[in-house]
């Protein structure tokens, strides 16, 4: 290996960057009595896929109203837990930011 070679290898973009790829293929909506008895159904697979660099994200789902919605946003986190080895880990994660794609599909629910 050169010292060019080197040079490269440690300036690579996943060296410098934590970066991951999530997916979600269903998720539950807990309604209250009143959504419930309006009869709503919501989507439940909606196929979340999201990118993620560093602490920053972005991702596309189809959302609740079978809609392709778009979020961007923000993420807390805890640090990393590997009780096994150094390749598994887990984490919490807690995500904060802004979604397009629900254009006149939300609704007010008077309780």
């Amino acid at each position: 290996m050169s010292a060019c070679d080197k040079v490269l290898a440690d300036d690579s973009f996943l060296d410098r960057y934590e970066v991951s790829i999530g997916w979600s293929f269903y998720t539950v909506h807990r309604c209250d009595d009143s959504q419930q008895d309006n009869g709503e159904e919501y989507n439940n697979n909606n196929n979340i896929l999201m990118l993620s660099i560093n602490q920053w994200f972005v991702s596309t789902f189809i959302n609740s109203y079978d809609n392709r919605a778009y979020a961007l946003g923000y993420t807390l986190r805890t640090e990393k837990w590997q009780p096994f080895n150094n390749v598994l880990y887990g984490r919490v994660n807690l995500h904060a930011g802004g979604v397009y794609g629900y254009e006149g599909d939300l609704k007010t629910f008077d309780g």
